[in-house]
């Protein structure tokens, strides 16, 4: 089922208040998970797109956990979460498996663009543990996409440690570069939530990131959509560059429905985080 949503919004930019959380962590067994938590009530995890921390929800959270308890969760390897495991599908979802299951209730899920991608394959392996699943413009198949990431990936490939060290540090310097080639916009430090996304940055680690540069690219998500059997609602922008994977995915899927979002990229929650709270607010109400 697809759905047209209306793009006109009556709603004040929350730019203007963006909020300071708390960082917080828990330690399960040997994982160490770090974390935005705002609100009372069922658990929303909010997964981030690569290769942002949970500094990316900062935007929406407030108006998100009016009635629920929110947790933006940064993912190993990426902010402060630990890295111990595979930065595989598998590895990632085994690590969330033990945050998911210390919530001792079934939780919601949402992900962004590559956690999109990681949420779908969580709920394949873990049905029980989810009620309701969103995600926007997952990555089925990445590597038809993102030429200039995939660009970064050879180059990092083809690279001695040290060089490819050096290289990473001048990528994540002003965050500009990479921001630009994830959104297709200049990151503007003078932009409140653009310096979280710069300060999110800083922290991404370079083995991780390359581990996930080999994950998206080395990856189908395709085969296993077929096998998942929970409700899906797919969110997606008019003119984001990776729709295509969204309409595939609810041919692929036994219940799915498509919300198009008119005239947004897949930078959704810069371009009107207003707007993303909404659509989120109605999914999970």
């Amino acid at each position: 089922m697809i759905k047209k949503e209306m793009h006109k919004i009556n709603v004040a930019d929350i730019r203007l208040g963006l909020p300071e959380f708390e960082v917080k962590e828990k330690q399960i067994d040997d994982n160490k998970y770090s974390y935005f938590e705002a609100g009372e009530g069922k658990p929303l995890i909010l997964l981030p797109g690569f290769p942002f921390g949970k500094e990316l929800y900062s935007l929406v959270i407030p108006g998100l956990a009016l009635n629920k308890k929110v947790i933006a969760l940064d993912l190993p390897g990426w902010g402060e979460s630990g890295y111990k495991q595979e930065i595989t599908y598998s590895g990632i979802n085994k690590w969330l498996y033990k945050y998911v299951n210390s919530e001792s209730r079934s939780i919601d899920l949402f992900g962004y663009s590559f956690g999109g991608s990681i949420a779908l394959r969580f709920i394949n392996d873990y049905p029980e543990l989810v009620d309701r699943v969103s995600v926007y413009s997952p990555a089925i198949k990445f590597s038809r996409y993102m030429d200039p990431i995939k660009s970064i990936f050879l180059q990092f490939a083809n690279m001695s440690p040290k060089i490819r060290q050096i290289f990473f540090k001048e990528l994540i310097s002003g965050g500009g570069n990479l921001h630009k080639i994830m959104f297709g916009v200049e990151m503007n430090i003078q932009n409140p939530y653009h310096q979280k996304l710069y300060e999110s940055l800083q922290k991404v680690r370079l083995e991780p990131f390359f581990e996930t540069l080999k994950t998206i690219f080395g990856t189908d998500l395709a085969p296993d959509l077929s096998g998942i059997t929970k409700e899906v609602n797919i969110v997606t922008g008019e003119k984001d560059y990776i729709k295509t994977d969204s309409f595939e995915a609810i041919k692929l899927l036994k219940k799915s429905h498509l919300i198009v979002i008119p005239r947004v990229t897949h930078n959704f929650i810069d371009e009107n985080p207003a707007k993303f709270q909404e659509v989120l607010s109605k999914i999970f109400n």
